[in-house]
């Protein structure tokens, strides 16, 4: 449409007002389109969709006031367990109350969550338990228990003397028969 002479002006001026109030129309939707899409994000997540009742929103609420008062200290002291090597950080890991209250949860189907990470008890007998500090306990049952620690983990209920594997295999007569015995799998 070809607009000429004196009614150009009103109809330039609707026009502009026209876009002005589609687009400041728009920007206060903006939050509420964020807020939608990010609330359709979570709900995908696992767990999204499920429902807390009473006493699970506030022992959620309680780790989350943990969780951030622990963030909050690793910002004040730039001590941050996460971004450490394992063995340096373990003690900080292990004082930690929400690692130690997480450590008390039931762990349930989460135990599979890596299964197609899985390499054969094969594989970890001969690589993984021949990798530095790895140690060795058996329990008042009978039962091998191994950790990865440094230095040597401290007596328990459990485990009254933990050994070096590597010295523990320096030891045994029979090395394979020793690896066979860790590895249910080869007997």
């Amino acid at each position: 449409m070809l607009v000429d002479g004196p009614s150009e002006r009103p109809a330039l001026c609707f026009l502009l007002l026209a876009v002005a109030m589609s687009f400041f129309g728009s920007a206060l939707s903006i939050d509420e389109t964020r807020a939608h899409l990010l609330l359709k994000e979570k709900m995908m997540r696992l767990g999204g969709r499920l429902v807390l009742n009473t006493k699970e929103e506030l022992a959620n609420e309680r780790l989350m006031t943990l969780k951030i008062a622990e963030m909050k200290e690793a910002m004040r002291t730039l001590i941050f367990p996460p971004s450490m090597h394992f063995f340096q950080a373990k003690h900080l890991i292990e004082r930690s109350q929400v690692f130690n209250i997480l450590r008390m949860m039931p762990k349930g189907a989460a135990l599979h969550l890596h299964d197609i990470g899985i390499v054969t008890m094969d594989w970890l007998v001969r690589n993984v338990t021949y990798r530095p500090h790895c140690h060795i306990c058996f329990t008042p049952r009978g039962i091998m228990q191994f950790r990865f620690a440094h230095p040597t983990p401290r007596p328990s209920e459990k485990c009254s003397k933990w050994i070096l594997l590597e010295d523990y295999r320096k030891r045994v007569q029979n090395v394979t028969e020793f690896d066979d015995r860790v590895n249910p799998v080869s007997c």
